[in-house]
């Protein structure tokens, strides 16, 4: 079983990141309690500053030292975004298919990068609200 850990905005209050560490625990219900028996151990919550960015198919995401991630989307003979409709995930079921261009980790005791470009990279909008 998998470990799931989450980073959350250090710009967070005292009862946002207890809400948010419910959420990511599956504690609080929602797509997350789909998953949580799946995981073996919740490793907690580590505070960072978030910062997403992106437009189009190309898209970033950097929380601290904790991950560096970025993106591009890939495109069908047509020059349109490609998709992967319909994959049940608990954020949406239509994903954007693209390269993960980097790909760096170290969080939670795992120290992962990778800038070569061979990985697998998805990406949609999704709203978790209650």
């Amino acid at each position: 079983m998998a470990t799931k850990t989450r980073s959350v905005d250090d710009g967070s209050t005292g009862a946002q990141l207890d809400a948010l560490t419910a959420i990511a625990s599956g504690q609080a219900g929602g797509p997350m309690a789909n998953i949580a028996p799946l995981i073996g151990e919740f490793a907690g919550v580590e505070t960072a500053a978030i910062k997403i960015e992106g437009e189009g198919k190309t898209w970033s995401v950097t929380a601290g030292n904790l991950v560096d991630e970025s993106l591009e989307g890939r495109v069908g003979l047509g020059g349109e975004q490609l998709y992967l409709d319909g994959t049940g995930h608990p954020a949406n079921t239509r994903f954007a298919v693209g390269n993960a261009k980097k790909s760096h980790i170290h969080a939670f005791g795992i120290d992962w990068d990778q800038e070569d470009g061979r990985n697998n990279g998805q990406f949609a909008p999704f709203d978790w609200s209650g």
